[in-house]
């Protein structure tokens, strides 16, 4: 099942005038399955858990943790390194020193 009415029309007829839609269609007809279109207020909820994601917390820090750990890198490498930004004006770059505020 699905609200993508267009899944449904590719599987009923497959010669499009799009290269690009018949070789997605020339793939998926590898796989034995049928398609049958619903109406989006049938599936609202199956819809949103489809599009959910699960994420991993690799690492919390606060924001006193972030902002201590950027300062500390600022202090290392004061006076080692020149700063410079690129400025990006007309399809050209220039440099530019960066101006701490």
């Amino acid at each position: 099942m699905t609200v993508h009415k267009a899944l449904e029309e590719m599987r009923r007829n497959p010669f499009f005038n799009n290269n690009r839609i018949n070789r997605w269609i020339e793939k998926i007809q590898e796989f034995d399955f049928t398609v049958e279109y619903v109406k989006v207020e049938m599936m609202c909820d199956v819809d949103a858990l489809s599009r959910q994601f699960e994420t991993e917390v690799i690492e919390s820090i606060t924001e006193e943790e972030r902002m201590s750990k950027r300062e500390r890198i600022y202090k290392q490498m004061e006076g080692k390194v020149k700063k410079y930004i690129r400025i990006r004006n007309s399809g050209s770059f220039r440099r530019a020193k960066e101006e701490r505020y």
